[in-house]
């Protein structure tokens, strides 16, 4: 979202800072960027804010959403109301979901497929309840093998995203962005593992982001121009005033031709 996001986060707070006291009314009350979850004492409070709401400025538009179901969605969270008061949560998809990620034979560098397979196991560590991981574990091996991921592969790696990282000060390294054609994935981590020991012994301050680029890569539409009387293995003409011309072919340079007329090869 960029500047857009940053610039919908500060409008809102000066919305918030403006129904201040009818926010505080809620029982909960917790927004990300535009989107708004809250929980109200009473029914009717919901119709209040709403109207409050809309009517904090004439550009703003805002909807409502209520749990159907004892279950309601925010962003990709599914809340569920248990009959014991609990809540469950668990991922939420959309309808339209197809199951569709980065294909395991993609020409891609291989670490994004990894990535891919940690965040998904991540996310579901992050977000779900406890009743509600495994279901979601099989859900995403479910779609990775149909996006073509071996088992042992997706086995392999969603150990690591199941892990919980215990967060540890360290000094802040400053980040060196390169962006470098994708060739072969050994080629790629060869290059890596050159540019990184190098890194290492003359800037320990530094840490490496390489960027591979899949893209084709620009090329210069333009050629060298060679004189014309350098040209060979070409048919050519010569004309004179009487618009006589004479026509032939020949193998050596043009310039090696005794003729002081103008030469335009065909």
């Amino acid at each position: 979202m960029g500047h857009v996001r940053i610039t919908s986060d500060i409008f809102m707070g000066m919305i918030e800072a403006q129904l201040n006291e009818a926010i505080k009314g809620t029982f909960f009350y917790k927004r990300y960027v535009d989107d708004v979850l809250v929980i109200f004492n009473h029914p009717h409070d919901m119709a209040v804010l709403l109207n409050e709401l809309n009517a904090a400025h004439p550009n703003l538009k805002f909807t409502s959403e209520v749990e159907k179901a004892n279950s309601l969605a925010f962003l990709d969270v599914l809340i569920t109301r248990k009959s014991d008061g609990s809540i469950q949560r668990s991922i939420f998809r959309k309808k339209t979901w197809s199951e569709q990620y980065l294909h395991f034979n993609s020409f891609s560098p291989i670490e994004h497929e990894r990535a891919l397979v940690r965040t998904l196991f991540y996310r579901a560590r992050k977000i779900c309840t406890e009743d509600t991981i495994p279901s979601e574990q099989e859900n995403i091996y479910s779609a990775l093998r149909v996006n073509g991921y071996p088992e042992c592969f997706v086995r392999f790696h969603s150990r690591i995203g199941n892990r919980i990282q215990a967060t540890t000060l360290r000094v802040p390294k400053k980040s060196i962005h390169i962006s470098l054609p994708y060739k072969r994935e050994s080629i790629m981590q060869l290059i890596t593992q050159r540019i990184k020991n190098a890194l290492q012994r003359t800037y320990y301050a530094a840490t490496l982001r390489l960027h591979p680029n899949t893209r084709r890569l620009p090329l210069s539409p333009f050629k060298d121009h060679r004189p014309v009387e350098s040209t060979s293995h070409c048919i050519y003409a010569f004309g004179c005033r009487c618009n006589e011309a004479y026509i032939g072919r020949t193998d050596r340079s043009l310039r090696t031709i005794p003729f002081q007329l103008q030469v335009n090869p065909l």
